[in-house]
């Protein structure tokens, strides 16, 4: 399988457009349909900045493999994260990601991640009964997981990599500005 072909299948697997990705990556419009003609080859770049969009590594792209992501997140319902201490929560941002709605527990990071009800559920530290609470929810619900899924993907977006590195950047332009 080529590099354009994984990035179809993910495409296709992610329920994404063409279009959409190249606006999120700030590619030129046209360059997926000549990436399929032949008429073009993806540049390092644009590798590097689609492997980040969808989660997966360079050498995924380039060579192929199972992704690891797909196997722990793919074929799950939900993700259950009952952390007792968070600072950055990087993997319920990679479930999250992946469309997963989400029980985790209500601690520093998760709070500031999951909305109760639009993404998932918030369960007190070491409480069973609410966590079994959101999974029953979850497994008698399951187009509102789905839902909740669609919106943890759109809420997670705004700490991808590519936007957090604008921040920063205006960030340190601000304090050169004003030193």
């Amino acid at each position: 399988m080529s590099v354009i072909n994984r990035i179809m299948a993910l495409l296709e697997e992610r329920q994404i457009s063409a279009r959409k990705l190249t606006m999120d990556l700030k590619l030129a419009n046209s360059c997926v349909s000549e990436w399929k003609k032949g008429k073009a080859k993806p540049s390092i770049d644009a590798i590097v900045k689609i492997a980040n969009y969808f989660g997966v590594t360079t050498d995924y792209l380039l060579i192929g493999g199972e992704m690891p992501q797909k196997k722990l997140y793919g074929n799950a319902d939900c993700f259950l994260f009952p952390s007792l201490q968070e600072g950055l929560p990087v993997a319920l941002m990679e479930a999250m990601s992946w469309r997963l709605p989400v029980i985790a527990s209500a601690i520093r990071g998760n709070n500031e991640l999951v909305v109760p009800g639009k993404g998932g559920y918030l369960a007190g530290k070491q409480n069973i009964r609410e966590y079994a609470a959101g999974m029953a929810e979850m497994l008698c619900n399951p187009e509102a997981g789905r839902q909740m899924g669609r919106w943890n993907e759109t809420a997670v977006a705004a700490y991808s990599e590519e936007r957090v590195m604008k921040r920063m950047e205006k960030c340190y332009q601000w304090l050169q500005m004003n030193q």
